[in-house]
């Protein structure tokens, strides 16, 4: 048996291929920036998964870039799959190998978090270090979150708006900080954002939010062409596109979730 993992900051998907069957299972996010070794074994505990059966695991996590990280990771998953290699890749590679399978080009992330990286049809090399929830992550649901509660905060926007969208301003800020996982908190918000879009001064927080991205990591690094992999990339595609479009900037191809091209490189290219 192999196991197929992509973790993000908010959610883990795995592939069991068991000969031609591929069994699916679900956890929280395993950022090991993030959440600790004991949430880690205990969310994978609570799994169904054979676990002497796996002779190896393909981790892809965001978190996983550094070596520190990653050796971390290895660690922890040698002692739940005591009988596997383990194999810890970044979740940009992930992305990549989902989209472009053996091809080059760019490869950006927009989920939770951010990340842009130029994919060579083996390996990828970030264009920056990611910084994070805290000092980077342009163009996420952290992003997004983060000016949201800046604008409400701030009274930015018109009283009948606020209404009509009904969040409790006096608990925002006890609720981010006192939250387990703040960047999850303040991605949580894109749902809101996302459907209430149509509203004027929604579509100019949605649209300086990318546009920051396309200021920062986009155009600094000459990109021209690009795909993107993540549930914002994917539920904003329109926006981002058509900003995009206005710095001569072509989005090639989007995917919310790289598991089902990740799963099929390797069983291409790997197994």
């Amino acid at each position: 048996m192999i196991l197929i993992v992509d973790s993000g900051s908010s959610k883990t998907e795995f592939n069991l291929i068991d000969g031609e069957s591929i069994s699916h299972f679900k956890c929280i996010g395993l950022n090991p920036f993030i959440v600790s070794e004991f949430i880690i074994k205990k969310s994978l505990n609570q799994l169904n998964l054979p676990f002497e059966k796996v002779l190896k695991v393909y981790f892809y996590g965001a978190g996983c870039g550094t070596k520190e990280k990653s050796n971390l990771m290895k660690s922890i998953l040698q002692k739940i799959f005591v009988k596997s290699k383990i194999m810890i890749f970044s979740d940009v590679l992930a992305a990549a190998r989902s989209l472009f399978q053996k091809n080059n080009g760019v490869i950006g992330i927009l989920g939770t978090g951010s990340n842009l990286a130029i994919y060579n049809g083996d390996l990828v090399k970030p264009f920056s270090t990611s910084l994070g929830y805290l000092l980077g992550d342009e163009g996420s649901g952290n992003a997004l979150g983060k000016r949201f509660i800046k604008s409400i905060l701030s009274d930015k926007f018109d009283e009948d708006f606020e209404l009509k969208i009904g969040v409790n301003k006096s608990n925002i800020l006890h609720d981010l900080y006192s939250h387990s996982y703040p960047n999850q908190y303040l991605a949580s918000f894109a749902k809101l954002i996302h459907k209430h879009k149509t509203n004027f001064q929604m579509a100019k927080l949605i649209n300086e939010t990318f546009d920051e991205w396309i200021q920062i990591c986009l155009l600094p690094n000459n990109i021209k062409k690009l795909s993107l992999s993540g549930s914002i990339a994917f539920y904003f595609q329109y926006e981002i596109k058509k900003i995009c479009e206005l710095h001569n900037i072509y989005i090639d191809s989007i995917i919310e979730k790289p598991i089902a091209g990740l799963t099929l490189f390797h069983k291409t290219h790997v197994l």
